[in-house]
């Protein structure tokens, strides 16, 4: 499979996420790859299909491997709705290159934007870990909660 990556303009234009799967030879049809397929693991690096977690459609590179993996995605659909509904058209082209940060349990198969709250519901396992978290100055930064990820994957 081919791996491309999708301009800012194109996501603004159509929306969805960054990443695009392209069959090198079409032995793998769009529809498998945009409907069927969860994830697809290349040199390492984790892509995960968003549209599987309502967050639009086409991949998301990880920024973590592990249990636990952190990427970022457009909204969700419904958020896509609404701000499409009541923003409109620049509401929607505004929103469109937006991106969140969320977190995939790989064990229980469930995601969640990765947040203070989100944070402190995974730390619950690992106490030892929690206890520093929680006495970082700046724990609701992005860069705080993805380094907490990566010691938590790390002590997996």
């Amino acid at each position: 499979m081919t791996i491309k990556e999708r301009t800012t303009a194109t996501i603004i234009m159509s929306g969805g996420n960054r990443i695009k799967l392209i069959s090198k030879n079409d032995t793998i049809t769009k529809k498998i790859i945009n409907n069927v397929i969860l994830a697809y693991v290349k040199n390492g690096e984790v892509y995960l299909n968003c549209k599987k977690f309502k967050f639009q459609w086409f991949y998301s590179k990880c920024l973590s491997n592990g249990r636990y993996l952190i990427f970022k995605s457009t909204m969700s659909n419904d958020e896509a709705k609404s701000t499409m509904m009541f923003g409109g058209a620049v509401g929607g082209l505004v929103s469109a290159t937006n991106m969140y940060l969320n977190v995939f349990d790989v064990k229980i198969n469930m995601v969640a934007t990765l947040n203070y709250k989100t944070m402190s519901l995974i730390l619950d396992e690992f106490p030892e870990i929690k206890t520093k978290y929680e006495q970082h100055p700046e724990k609701e930064s992005e860069s705080v909660l993805i380094d907490f990820i990566y010691k938590i994957n790390l002590k997996l």
